[in-house]
């Protein structure tokens, strides 16, 4: 069984230097890699004792003017530099036209978009040699204008253009909550083939000034058990997937993360072994 990995922040490096963790492989966000610092010189030595995965968050995919030339050369080089054994980035857009957000914006799921990702994807993947996976975002409200469903559009991307699908189990349960997606009837539609990687996470609840709660995918607490459940019928479909566990806000000290991350250990060998209710 593949163990569940982690996204290790600074305050961890020393640890993770000074034992060998029983962690499947450590997630980093690209960009941060971009600096070349004290922190940097720690990840080399950390990609010499565990396997890595690279995450990218603000190459916009979903932009209709094309990636930004610069940014995804600096990706290339770190998917060079640390040979990681996956790397992703998010269905969503952050950028147009010189202009960029801090934030994964949502993109209507239809064919004018299906035809920006493939295209940008392709160049991504043509770029680096190598697969990527495609997360499905985290939604706070329903886009006018789609003509696709997610899991659909997602299959469709893995199709036409060979990429695979990061199944972040938090977002379902988060679009769930904010726009009334079912996540298992996304789950039963996914190809099975296509999904290569899943995350787990905390949400956030916050009211807004009219009184709704609004989830976010903020990465900042233990996971919940509506998104324990999802993950359970994931890997009942789709096997024994490389598993990470983000937290990315309110960051805990290792052995909090090492114990978050053998709960998804466990609970995925429960499955595997027929186990679980």
């Amino acid at each position: 069984m593949q163990k569940c990995g982690i996204n290790p922040k600074p305050k961890h490096f020393d640890a993770l230097l000074s034992q060998t963790a029983a962690v499947g492989f450590l997630e980093f966000h690209t960009e941060n890699l971009f600096a070349k610092g004290s922190a940097y010189q720690k990840i080399l030595k950390l990609r010499e004792k565990y396997e890595f995965s690279l995450h990218s968050i603000g190459l916009s995919l979903g932009s209709a003017d094309g990636l930004d030339g610069a940014h995804l050369e600096k990706i290339a080089n770190e998917v060079t530099q640390f040979a990681p054994i996956l790397v992703s980035e998010h269905l969503s857009f952050s950028g147009f036209g010189g202009a960029f957000t801090p934030d994964l914006l949502p993109v209507p799921l239809n064919e004018e978009s299906f035809s920006v990702f493939c295209k940008n994807i392709e160049t991504f993947q043509n770029k680096i040699k190598r697969q990527i996976l495609i997360e499905n975002p985290s939604v706070y409200f329903a886009p006018n204008g789609e003509t696709y469903d997610l899991a659909d559009f997602m299959n469709g991307l893995c199709e036409k253009t060979g990429c695979g699908i990061l199944l972040d189990v938090n977002n379902l349960e988060v679009c769930r909550q904010n726009i009334g997606t079912e996540p298992c009837n996304i789950i039963d539609a996914l190809n099975t083939k296509f999904v290569k990687q899943i995350h787990l996470a905390g949400y956030k609840v916050q009211t807004r000034n009219d009184g709704k709660e609004i989830f976010l995918d903020n990465h900042g607490d233990f996971v919940f058990p509506k998104v324990w459940e999802l993950y359970e019928n994931a890997i009942a479909k789709f096997g024994d997937m490389p598993t990470l566990l983000e937290w990315d806000n309110e960051v805990p000290d290792l052995p909090i993360l090492l114990q978050e991350a053998n709960r998804a250990n466990e609970l995925k060998q429960k499955v595997l072994n027929h186990e679980y209710a």
